[in-house]
């Protein structure tokens, strides 16, 4: 009797807590959903507020818009300039055959006011790689990497700041 009246007191609890573990996890998704969807409602309204504060960029591409004006801009001045070169070396080609020189310098100049473009840029990489060399030798720099490194950044790392891994 006693057995019966125990078995039954703990098949009651058991069962009790089976139906409250049931709700309190009902409870509990329940209270996760309404948080997170709390907080989605937050990060909306300020993506939206911020989206407002900066009319005509979006808030992930901040720099690949202002790469795109920049690379558009300079891409309409490099039209700009290649047709003024153009009109400039028809004018001076004119120019150059309509005076009295021999034909050797006529055939050997309009050629290279022609094909200007094509060798003064490797010309200005050249001299520019020259001077580089040379103010990097007056400096004392021994490793220039491009990225005008011309500092000795690196100056206060000692032995004992070294990461081993």
């Amino acid at each position: 009797m006693v057995f019966s009246d125990f078995k039954s007191d703990i098949t009651n609890v058991l069962t009790n807590l089976a139906a409250d573990r049931d709700t309190n996890l009902e409870q509990y998704q329940k209270q996760v959903l309404a948080t997170y969807q709390a907080l989605l409602d937050k990060v909306t309204t300020e993506n939206t507020r911020i989206q407002k504060s900066y009319p005509g960029m979006s808030v992930a591409g901040q720099k690949s818009i202002y790469i795109n004006v920049s690379t558009s801009t300079l891409s309409n001045i490099n039209n700009w300039l290649f047709w003024i070169y153009i009109a400039f070396a028809v004018i001076l080609c004119m120019i150059v055959i309509m005076k009295p020189y021999s034909i050797q310098f006529k055939l050997f100049i309009v050629p290279v006011i022609a094909m200007f473009p094509l060798y003064i840029y490797p010309a200005e990489q050249l001299i520019y790689q020259f001077t580089m060399y040379i103010y990097n030798v007056l400096l004392s720099v021994v490793y220039n990497n491009g990225y005008g490194n011309t500092k000795l950044e690196y100056h206060n790392v000692g032995f004992d700041n070294i990461k081993h891994y």
